[in-house]
């Protein structure tokens, strides 16, 4: 029963795209959670810089 079921899901072309779709979806979930890892702490800075940039005028 369930061997007949995971055949039925291995040869379904639905079921092929889902996992290509989840596939993608992981790979750039760990680039952006990268990206923001790596870059995080230099945004930061930028930004208060900004903001105390902004209001050392007043």
């Amino acid at each position: 029963m369930v061997n007949t079921m995971i055949l039925k899901i291995l040869k379904n072309q639905r079921g092929q795209g889902l996992t290509e779709y989840a596939m993608i979806l992981s790979i750039v979930s760990i680039v952006a959670v990268g990206t923001v890892t790596y870059f995080g702490q230099i945004i930061i800075d930028t930004f208060y810089g900004m903001i105390n940039d902004a209001f050392s005028g007043l």
